[in-house]
């Protein structure tokens, strides 16, 4: 079990991958979590992954924005890596 369940993917298309391939072979992964029990083999469940993956999604994307900012404020500042 995943202590956060958008460790098991990482974006969306990886959960539909993970949904597709549950929905295949009848094994239907869940994760506990302080909310409670992600089940992906439930409509409620899917739409709750759905959603986790597109916030991880947006998080990864917002970690990389201020990498590439601080990146650039170190080159412009002239201090080195």
């Amino acid at each position: 079990m995943s202590r956060h369940y958008d460790r098991m993917y990482r974006t969306p298309w990886d959960l539909e991958d993970l949904v597709d391939l549950a929905e295949a072979t009848g094994v239907t992964p869940a994760a506990a979590q302080a909310q409670g029990v992600l089940d992906l083999s439930t409509p409620s469940g899917r739409l709750a992954a759905r959603i986790g993956a597109v916030v991880a999604r947006n998080e990864t994307e917002m970690r990389v924005e201020r990498q590439v900012l601080g990146h650039r404020r170190r080159r412009e500042s002239g201090r080195p890596f």
